[in-house]
């Protein structure tokens, strides 16, 4: 993930990102995780994401360093985060987790729990 200007093609591919018409089954599970630092709720998934996520995480909690919206750091972090673009739309954190939500197999979020939390 790059904090570089992303192309116009990478930001409109958040327009076009078309839901199936699967029905799936809720996700469960990820209320029991604590509250862990954006760092720690990354470590599970940072092999699936961009070779830049160390910077791109570093820049979100200091986007996010004074929150005025009642979250966290690490909460605002988090959202920071995932709508941060990529130099490539599909090493992008926003296109992997929504790839991740939308297959039927469920076992695949565990690992996005913890950030699923913040």
């Amino acid at each position: 993930m790059s904090s570089d200007a992303p192309s116009s093609s990478t930001q409109n591919q958040r327009f076009i990102d078309i839901e199936s018409n699967i029905l799936l089954r809720a996700i469960s599970g990820y209320q029991n995780e604590p509250l862990v630092t954006l760092e720690k709720a990354i470590a599970p998934i940072k092999h699936l994401l961009g070779e830049d996520i160390e910077t791109d995480i570093y820049l979100a909690k200091m986007k996010s360093k004074r929150p005025k919206d009642g979250l966290t750091q690490d909460e605002s972090g988090a959202v920071q985060l995932l709508t941060m673009d990529s130099s490539s739309y599909k090493d992008s954190l926003y296109f992997i987790l929504n790839q991740t939500l939308r297959s039927k197999n469920r076992q695949l979020l565990k690992i996005w729990y913890s950030y699923l939390q913040l």
